[in-house]
């Protein structure tokens, strides 16, 4: 479980610091001061595709928790074999926690572009 937990901490630190350094972040802002409509307007596509990645992920994380506990219950499985199932088991849970909770600050940061988009609309 160690192992597994250190290559996905591998995988997405280095892809989190590659989308989100200092260079991005101006890019971004650039562009939401020339055009907040087309900026707001992406970003929303982006976070749509994003909450449908966190269901996709929850659902691929749950049918594969299921089918070990299937497959645990069924088979005498040798003690290490079970112990590594049991591992990734509990890894599949806690990953879907803490999906759920990214997630949950994704639809709220959905909710404020919907805001601002309204805002901006009736002050134009």
């Amino acid at each position: 479980m160690l192992v597994l937990g250190l290559i996905e901490a591998g995988v997405f630190i280095t892809g989190y610091f590659l989308v989100n350094n200092q260079k991005t972040v101006d890019q971004k802002v650039a562009q939401y001061q020339d055009n907040k409509d087309s900026y707001l307007q992406s970003d929303l596509v982006m976070v749509n595709k994003n909450l449908n990645a966190f269901f996709t992920l929850k659902l691929i994380y749950a049918l594969v928790f299921i089918t070990l506990a299937i497959v645990l219950s069924k088979v005498a499985l040798k003690p290490l074999y079970f112990g590594i199932f049991t591992a990734v088991m509990i890894h599949l849970a806690v990953a879907i926690v803490i999906d759920t909770f990214g997630e949950r600050y994704t639809k709220l940061y959905k909710a404020n572009i919907e805001n601002a988009q309204h805002f901006y609309n009736i002050k134009s």
